[in-house]
């Protein structure tokens, strides 16, 4: 009898066996070629689905510092391995990895140990896909391992896994310092030290995972208050895969990868992915083929044509013979004149440069400015947020026009996708670049879409509004709702805002207006739990500082410190729970109630005494 080239299938209509070839390149390119070559021909009979997760599209961030968005990339990626694992009763699936090792971790973690996958190792000897040996060969010891009885207290914790290289303490610390409720190694053990051919045979593989299973089911029972795990790992790809299988990070604290490099003057350990639950729960759900024809609508219409009102605009004013500088000339707003504000910032048309356009492909990152093709690329999640909070055509332009004008700004900032690394450490820095560019962009906008016959109260009506859209769009970059962490930086640029429009609202005219502009806020609440992640710092909107109590504090307009804590109309964790969820008609109730009571103090706004009143 002849083989069957087609499996059976089975009372449920799914087909008995699969197979399920995942390549995933990053460092190298993992050419389908060689890896079909190292299956045996039982497994090549089966009907094939072949998936690539190809993260060396994230090569230039990377090289950047910059790991946002790779994340969410590989999530879509494994959902198209779940699906196609769905449609069959056995699914055979066999990983082959050249990627970071942070993205070969997220991969191994994403797609979990649910269902078996035979992990494959490139030996570099044989140059070929194969295991160099079937027994076991490698020793392993683990230090560091905390003893019971458990400790309560609230920390960090380093796990590091050295088998391709050692991991020095002297790396660790000087990345994230020495203060831990525990720091365990695991690393190869005899004679032999470590290297980058130590794990030989699958058998090595086995133990490495469950040696790293003990250890971090120790580590978690031990200290069971962890806030955060740093983990290192020196090892083949497919250790970083089987590890990441280890890890699920729906169960677990937040988990932070490294990258190794050493770059001069730099630590050779570098911040990388963050692995956590909040992250894989809060997971947008996959883009149906629907969204997907209004994402491209929406880029071919609305978004292509804000960027070409914004081209037209730079091209009249470069052929008027604009001058350089001051920038606020060009929007011919008298009264803006009188204020004068951000003085070193250049006019439009020294930003803009001609031919540039909209992708018709996103990035897997949010957005990003090719400057080589001048093209915008935007994120198809990044436009399906836009297009459902502007549903219709003109409130998307003129939100992607608010967005465009903020950011040919940060270009003359010195903020771009080329020296964004770690722009993040530097927090309080990013809120007045952040503001600046933001007011800049809201007077951009008003004077584009004003009527020359508006007065000064309509014109003012006017900016409230764009803010009001202003808004809006910020909140597509949000976490997810329900989302507990932030990033310190992004609530703060929130909350400026969200008292910036209240104060414009509540102000006596357009001159008043300006002049709130034409300042950068300051609001910050204290008291929340913080956890440093990478160079950036976030808060827990759900948790306090069990050494203080909740409060806001901000500066009034004359220069005075003004104090807010917990009352019936301004409470503070109502406000970080309406932040935690995404409600925005709740937030501006806050700051409408803190208005009133900042209003007694007489520095809610500038006043009459302010220069040049």
């Amino acid at each position: 009898m002849s083989e069957k080239l087609l499996p059976d299938a089975t009372a449920d209509g799914k087909t008995s066996t699969d197979l399920i070839v995942i390549r995933h390149s990053g460092l190298r390119t993992v050419e389908p070629t060689a890896v079909l070559e190292s299956l045996d021909a039982a497994s090549l009979r089966l009907p094939r689905h072949e998936i690539h997760l190809d993260t060396s599209v994230f090569k230039e961030a990377v090289d950047g510092g910059d790991w946002s968005g790779h994340v969410a990339y590989l999530r879509q990626q494994v959902a198209s391995i779940d699906q196609a694992a769905e449609r069959c009763s056995r699914p055979e699936l066999h990983y082959f990895g050249l990627p970071e090792v942070p993205h070969a971790i997220a991969a191994g973690a994403l797609l979990g140990d649910e269902r078996h996958v035979h992990i494959h190792e490139f030996d570099r000897d044989a140059d070929r896909w194969t295991w160099p040996a079937h027994d076991r060969t490698l020793t392993l010891a683990t230090s560091g391992l905390p003893t019971m009885p458990a400790v309560t207290s609230r920390g960090t914790a380093v796990l590091r896994v050295s088998i391709s290289a050692g991991i020095s303490p002297g790396d660790v610390r000087e990345i994230v310092g020495d203060e831990h409720l525990a720091d365990v190694e695991i690393l190869v053990d005899g004679d032999r030290p470590p290297g980058v051919t130590r794990v030989r045979s699958e058998a090595d593989l086995e133990l490495v995972r469950l040696t790293f299973r003990e250890a971090l089911a120790l580590l978690r029972a031990a200290r069971p208050n962890i806030e955060l795990i740093y983990l290192f790992v020196a090892a083949p790809v497919s250790v970083c895969f089987a590890i990441g299988q280890e890890l699920k990070p729906r169960n677990s604290p937040p988990i932070q990868t490294f990258r190794y490099r050493s770059p001069a003057g730099q630590p050779s350990q570098q911040f990388a992915l963050m692995l956590s639950a909040e992250a894989d729960s809060a997971a947008p759900a996959a883009i149906t083929a629907d969204e997907s024809s209004r994402i491209q609508a929406a880029r071919s219409g609305p978004l292509s044509q804000a960027l070409q009102d914004i081209l037209a605009w730079a091209k009249r004013e470069r052929e008027n013979g604009t001058p350089e500088t001051p920038w606020y000339r060009s929007l011919q707003l008298p009264i803006l004149e009188k204020r004068a504000p951000y003085p070193g910032l250049p006019g439009l048309h020294a930003l803009v440069r001609e031919g540039a356009g909209v992708d018709t492909d996103g990035p897997p990152s949010e957005y990003l400015y090719d400057s080589d093709r001048r093209l915008w690329r935007l994120s198809d999640q990044l436009v399906l947020n836009w297009r459902v909070k502007f549903p219709d055509d003109d409130q998307l332009r003129r939100a992607f026009r608010l967005f465009l004008f903020h950011e040919y700004v940060h270009d003359h900032q010195t903020l771009t996708s080329t020296t964004a690394k770690e722009v993040g450490k530097f927090g309080s820095v990013m809120e007045h670049i952040d503001y600046v560019a933001d007011s800049y962009s809201l007077l951009h906008e008003l004077a584009y879409g004003r009527d020359d016959t508006w007065p000064p109260e309509r014109l003012k009506a006017r900016l409230d509004e764009l803010i009001e859209e202003m808004l809006s769009a910020l909140w597509a970059f949000a976490p997810q709702p329900g989302s507990s962490h932030w990033d310190v930086r992004q609530l703060r640029r929130f909350m400026n805002w969200y008292w910036r429009q209240v104060q414009i609202r509540r102000s006596s005219s357009l001159d008043e207006a300006f002049r709130l502009l034409s300042s950068v806020p300051r609001v910050e609440i204290g008291g929340m739990a913080q956890v440093a992640r990478g160079r950036r710092v976030f808060v827990s909107l759900d948790r306090t500082d069990p050494s203080t109590h909740l409060e806001l504090g901000m500066v009034l307009e004359d220069d005075s410190l003004f104090r807010q804590g917990e009352t019936a109309n301004t409470s503070i964790r109502g406000l970080l729970s309406a932040f935690q969820s995404g409600r925005h008609a709740e937030i501006q109730d806050f700051f409408k109630s803190l208005f009133v009571f900042a209003d007694k103090t007489g520095g809610a706004l500038p006043g009459a005494t302010a220069a040049g009143s």
